[in-house]
Formats: structure tokens, C-alpha cells, sequence
């Protein structure tokens, strides 16, 4: 791969944004647009530095993994590190801490995601196959989660966390990780470790299509699970609110 050298990034060319901008911390998608106007940069410059991390994770081998793995956190930490000091006027004080963090991960993240999917479509046109999630039979061919990334926020705390398939499964890792291998009970301790949901006062839910639907027992979770993956939303993402006071389980 040919070595991106970092160019200086002016950002005093662009206006600063508002302090509401930077409260928002927790978004589903990072998208160009948002990153570079947190950064205050142009979105070419942005470009520049998605081509220096993607180097910089390479390098650690870490396309394809699942980032949020222990060793790999303390891998992409020494990756962003890089990247600040390449690009010393863009990542500045100026920026608060917490959006400047969640903003790397996020980029990191798409980074990632876009290698997978890649890879993916270059696996099937390999094995004579067509690259739409359409064509592949769920019975012959279950949708693997090896690379999927589960995404949750507590509207309550306002803590969010991600979590890769390799924490949610009982069993020893199977070559592929399928929808029926990921535990529901597990996904709920984590969230509980993470301080992300408290089973006493929250339920979790998820939005598919045009429908809030409440994630209370495996069934519903391996299938809302399967069905965002499917259509490609990256990462898989669940919503954890406070429960009205009627409907607060019991201990």
C-alpha cells in the first residue's frame, strides 16, 4: 500500500461549530460531513485522514477485527495517537475531549466496515456466488456476525458501549458465528457491566422499519439482530430507556 504522507490540515478556514454540536456524542453513524465539521476541516482533508488511520490500523493488523476487543482497544489507541500527532493543527485542545474520542472510534469503525464489506464481496465473487445478502439461502448459508458490531445507548445514563459477537456466545467460537450462536442472557450481563442497563428499571428496544419493537426475550433479539445485519446497518444498534413505572420488572 502506497504510504499517505499527512499534509497540514488548516482549520481556521472553517466556522467553529456550536457547543450543542459537541454535546452530541453518542450518533448512530459518523458520517463525512459530521466528522469534518467537528474538525473544522474540509471534507478532502477528511479523506486525507481516513487514509492515514486505515495505514495506521493495517499496520496493526487490525482491518477485519473486532476493534472493541481488549488488545485491540490498546492496538487502535497507539493507531489514533499516530494520527493526532500527524495531524497536530486539526486535532487540537480546542475540541472537546469526549466528541474528539467517540469521533475516532467512529472512524475507526467505518474504516473497518467498509474493509469487511470489501472482503466480503470479493470472497463471493470468488466462490461464483452474487454479492446481494439476497441470493444467500439463511439455511445453507447463515448470516455470519464474525465481523458485525452491536451498538447500545441508555437514553437514562447516557453511557453507550459496543460489544463484538465473541462476548455474547456460550459456546466454543464456531467457524462462523450465526444468529442462533449469539446469547441473549450474555448480552444483558454486558450491559449490565458496562453500566449500561439495569434489568430493575430499563427495557431494551430496537428500530425496525417504522416500528419501536421492545428486545425482551431471545427470540426477538437473534431475529431483530439478523434482520439489521442483513440489511447492512453498521453497527447493529439497540436503544436501552427507562421503563414506565407499570412496567418495571419486579425483583
Amino acid at each position: 500500500m502506497e504510504r499517505v504522507s499527512p499534509q497540514v490540515c488548516v482549520a481556521s478556514s472553517l466556522p467553529t461549530p456550536p457547543k450543542t454540536f459537541y454535546a452530541i456524542v453518542n450518533r448512530k453513524t459518523w458520517t463525512v460531513s459530521v466528522i469534518s465539521r467537528g474538525l473544522m476541516i474540509e471534507e478532502s482533508s477528511c479523506k486525507e485522514i481516513r487514509s492515514f488511520l486505515k495505514q495506521e490500523m493495517g499496520k496493526r493488523h487490525l482491518m477485519g477485527s473486532a476493534l472493541n476487543a481488549p488488545h485491540n482497544q490498546t492496538k487502535l489507541g497507539e493507531a489514533l495517537k499516530q494520527l493526532e500527532n500527524a495531524f497536530p493543527r486539526v486535532f487540537t485542545p480546542e475540541i472537546p475531549r469526549e466528541w474528539l474520542n467517540h469521533c475516532e472510534q467512529g472512524l475507526a469503525t467505518k474504516i473497518n466496515y467498509t474493509y469487511t464489506q470489501t472482503q466480503a464481496c470479493k470472497r463471493r465473487r470468488l466462490n461464483g456466488r452474487p454479492a446481494s445478502a439476497e441470493n444467500i439461502d439463511p439455511v445453507t448459508q447463515p448470516c455470519p456476525f464474525d465481523r458485525a458490531t452491536f451498538y447500545v445507548q441508555s437514553k437514562r445514563t447516557m453511557i453507550d458501549t459496543l460489544i463484538s459477537p465473541l462476548d455474547i456466545i456460550k459456546t466454543q467460537r464456531p467457524l462462523r458465528i450465526a444468529a442462533n450462536d449469539i446469547d441473549f442472557g450474555m448480552f444483558k450481563e454486558v450491559l449490565k457491566e458496562d453500566k449500561v442497563y439495569d434489568a430493575t428499571m430499563d427495557r431494551i428496544m430496537c428500530r425496525i422499519g417504522n416500528k419501536d419493537i421492545e428486545i425482551n426475550h431471545s427470540r426477538k433479539f437473534k431475529a431483530a439482530a439478523l434482520s439489521m445485519y442483513e440489511r447492512g446497518q453498521d453497527p447493529i444498534s439497540f436503544v436501552v430507556e427507562e421503563c414506565q413505572a407499570e412496567s418495571i420488572p419486579s425483583r
